[in-house]
């Protein structure tokens, strides 16, 4: 089924675009809007709430925004997460008289100036934002319009704003549970940024508490800097082999690049070292092989949010802020499996080097 995202790309124009034409709104030209409707027909797209009725109930109708930021995107694109949150909201919304507009954000909020225009024309009756960051000034912008705000992924803000996030301490769990299940007994922890900052710290603090639930800790703990290179994850790679390390877990997006380095530095994936991801971002590496993961429903995610902003908008609950979070679940892959010959990958290793 076609989504507000395939259309915006078969017509080569912002998904914000295409809400504008489902819903009537001005600022956009004749040949624009014609061009999208032709999408639309050839695609069946229906919408799922985008379009408004035009019948005298449409000033009753709630008129809501997804906004999502330049750091969700992918190659430039809008990732495949985003894309399933959007469709999670757009199906909690199919059945009520309301509108979502797509919106792709800019690097800070003042240089957003459709964004501003629709907080200052009261257009906005609700708002959902995937990847905002304090830096960036969208949520203190929104608070500050007095909008009712779902994000997603963010720490819990209690009275401030709404949130939709991942069990991310129980999916840390599960995936060093995972690899104790295998065998595994020297099983180092690579994050990206120190486990200070949220959710980093949900997903250190997970694993940790399946390793001491074991009597463990992890034989190494290494941290990779925000802006990372090549060769901070080389050197962090050797230092895992140098540990005797069996296993390594990691996020997806470090996973890949991981498990390159470990093939250069002549070590086979998984027969001489596992390596599990977290938040299944349907990576695959060089070679071909489907990553080992933690998983959850992000479709399931973005009706929550939907859901959430249509009760904040309910008259006379007294409700201002909800959370809820999705459970996790492992997600199989290839690059996880019982240790093989135990300890001769690191005597190759040491040989070698």
């Amino acid at each position: 089924m076609a989504s507000i995202l395939d259309v915006a790309r078969e017509a080569q124009v912002a998904p914000s675009t295409v809400s504008l034409v489902m819903n009537h709104r001005g600022r956009v030209s004749p040949e624009t809007r014609d061009r999208v409707d032709e999408v639309i027909r050839r695609l069946g797209y229906r919408g799922r709430g985008n379009r408004a009725p035009k019948t005298a109930d449409r000033a009753k109708a709630l008129r809501f925004g997804f906004v999502y930021t330049p750091e969700t995107l992918v190659d430039g694109l809008e990732s495949k997460y985003c894309r399933e949150l959007i469709r999670g909201a757009e199906q909690s919304l199919g059945g009520s008289a309301s509108t979502l507009n797509i919106m792709r954000g800019q690097a800070h909020v003042d240089q957003d100036q459709m964004f501003i225009q629709h907080l200052e024309g009261r257009e906005l009756d609700g708002l959902l934002m995937f990847g905002a960051d304090p830096s960036d000034g969208y949520v203190d912008r929104v608070l500050q319009a007095g909008v009712p705000l779902v994000l997603f992924n963010r720490p819990l803000a209690y009275g401030r704003y709404s949130c939709v996030t991942v069990d991310f301490f129980g999916g840390s769990r599960q995936a060093i549970e995972h690899l104790l299940s295998l065998g595994h007994e020297r099983i180092g922890l690579l994050f990206r940024t120190a486990p200070t900052r949220w959710p980093h710290e949900l997903v250190f603090e997970g694993s940790m508490e399946a390793l001491r639930a074991r009597g463990m800790k992890p034989t190494v703990d290494l941290t990779l800097p925000l802006d990372w290179e090549p060769h901070h994850l080389d050197d962090a790679c050797r230092r895992m082999m140098d540990a005797g390390v069996t296993a390594i877990q990691t996020g997806d997006m470090i996973a890949v690049p991981c498990i390159a380095a470990l093939e250069r530095m002549g070590l086979t994936v998984p027969d001489d070292v596992s390596v599990m991801g977290f938040d299944d971002r349907g990576r695959t590496t060089d070679s071909g092989l489907h990553l080992s993961t933690i998983t959850y429903d992000r479709l399931r995610m973005g009706r929550m949010a939907g859901r959430m902003l249509q009760k904040l908008r309910l008259p006379n609950r007294g409700v201002s802020w909800l959370a809820g979070a999705v459970q996790t679940r492992l997600k199989s892959g290839q690059t996880t499996s019982p240790p093989k010959n135990r300890g001769s990958h690191h005597e190759t290793w040491r040989r070698r080097n």
